[in-house]
């Protein structure tokens, strides 16, 4: 796709530019959250699947794709919240975050100064491309209070700062909320104000001593505990509380989007199937059109072949129509089974045939254009090839005629020839081997996978 959204105001474009991290991470962590297909993705003319995440690119191109995932694929909060869960273990593993921080307390004054935001944004003053500044920050009381000032929705970026808690095993509880705060300086930028609760572990063995007092409980042994531990094992029961209702609903709303795919799959399944008998109908229509004035040559034909008058060329003439009409019609025929060849249910007729007789009818009809180019139509039958097998006729006749066609078509001088054997002629089943070879000047290699795609034709 190639999707440019266009400013809905006359406000001017952002300044400054953007990592290709920042890029990179934003739409790998909707193709997460399974709501952006996997396809390359292009917007603005340019393909965000070929950035080099060490390289830097226009900040208004930034809030085009931004606008893009918001107007195009409408996410729901739940959506929004865990892409930007995602977004940040992108931004930790594949960016500049292993650099930048090593525990929660890192994360949280990550942006004491707007550093952390300052990592990926750059080439403006904050009016023009944006921040991200810690207001207030109390460990003891567990709280951080941030100005954002960017282009993410509120709940993208309650998700961002979750997910910066969530990098580490440090913490027992954080819950992020995210509020309108005054308006921007730049009209495309939205300000926000960030609050998160926390609360940083007392002990780094607490997380043994609580699981040892879960295993207490299960073995339905008396339970003891200091006051330290008690307390962690509250917050971090607040704690997957709060979690378990994120994924719920996030799983819920994942849910809701995957049934209203599949049903709009169904429907264009249903307008597949109702263009598919609309096509028909129509091959059938024409089908009957065509084969009118075709029976009427048929009949004609077939009434001078037995004029006394018609000297032999004529009637060899005479005969060759009759063949062609006759194939034509068998080609007619086979246009009514090309729904059968789009679903794969095509069948063999396997009846007795006389394969002598249809390879001279084949050869008949193409001897006249052959020998219209001056080329030499050749048979090569060895001794032992069957006169009478049981098979599909026309499909024989038809995978002869291509061949054959095709190579008096590509051959201006020389001939062509058709060689026929067969093999296990004692058996039950016998193998026959066609060949046909001309003096034509070949296919060109870039070519040869091209001829086997269905209505694939190479130019003459």
């Amino acid at each position: 796709m190639n999707k440019k959204v266009e400013n809905p105001t006359s406000s001017p474009e952002l300044k400054g530019e953007v990592s290709g991290a920042f890029f990179v991470g934003l739409v790998e962590s909707f193709r997460t959250v399974r709501l952006l297909a996997s396809e390359p993705l292009e917007i603005g003319g340019v393909c965000i699947d070929d950035m080099d995440p060490e390289k830097w690119y226009p900040h208004q191109l930034f809030y085009d794709l931004v606008q893009y995932i918001d107007q195009e694929l409408s996410p729901s909060p739940s959506i929004y919240f865990m892409a930007g869960v995602h977004f940040m273990r992108n931004w930790y593993e594949h960016g500049p975050g292993k650099k930048m921080v090593h525990c929660s307390r890192d994360w949280l004054l990550a942006n004491k100064n707007s550093e952390g935001y300052d990592s990926v944004v750059r080439g403006g003053t904050r009016d023009e491309i944006g921040s991200a500044v810690l207001r207030e920050y109390d460990e003891e009381k567990g709280f951080a209070i941030y100005d954002d000032i960017c282009v993410f929705n509120p709940d993208y970026l309650e998700g961002v700062f979750w997910g910066g808690c969530a990098l580490f095993d440090d913490l027992d509880y954080y819950h992020v909320t995210c509020e309108p705060g005054p308006p921007a300086p730049h009209p495309l930028l939205i300000h926000h104000i960030v609050n998160v609760d926390f609360r940083i572990r007392a002990e780094p063995d607490t997380a043994a001593k609580v699981d040892d007092l879960l295993k207490m409980h299960i073995a339905r042994k008396p339970i003891a505990s200091d006051a330290t531990t008690f307390d962690s094992l509250l917050w971090r029961y607040r704690h997957l509380s709060n979690k378990y209702e994120l994924e719920t609903s996030y799983n819920r709303d994942l849910m809701k989007l995957l049934i209203n795919t599949l049903e709009d799959s169904m429907q264009l399944r249903k307008a597949a199937e109702a263009a598919n008998q609309a096509k028909s109908t129509f091959l059938a229509n024409m089908s009957h059109e065509l084969r009118t004035p075709l029976n009427a040559v048929l009949g004609f034909s077939e009434l001078m072949s037995v004029d006394h008058k018609l000297n032999d060329q004529h009637k060899s003439n005479l005969n060759v129509i009759n063949r062609s009409g006759h194939h034509l019609l068998q080609l007619i025929n086979d246009v009514l089974d090309m729904s059968k060849i789009e679903a794969g249910k095509t069948q063999l007729e396997v009846k007795d045939i006389d394969l002598g007789a249809l390879i001279r009818d084949v050869t008949d009809m193409v001897r006249v254009r052959a020998e219209q180019k001056g080329l030499q139509l050749q048979l090569d039958q060895t001794s032992d090839f069957p006169r009478f097998v049981r098979g599909d006729g026309p499909k024989i006749r038809q995978i002869l005629i291509n061949l054959l066609s095709n190579s008096v078509k590509f051959t201006d001088q020389g001939g062509v020839t058709l060689r026929l054997e067969a093999s296990n002629v004692d058996s039950d089943k016998i193998t026959l081997h066609g060949e046909v070879q001309d003096t034509g000047r070949g296919i060109e290699p870039e070519d040869i996978e091209r001829i086997f795609r269905p209505f694939e034709q190479l130019a003459s």
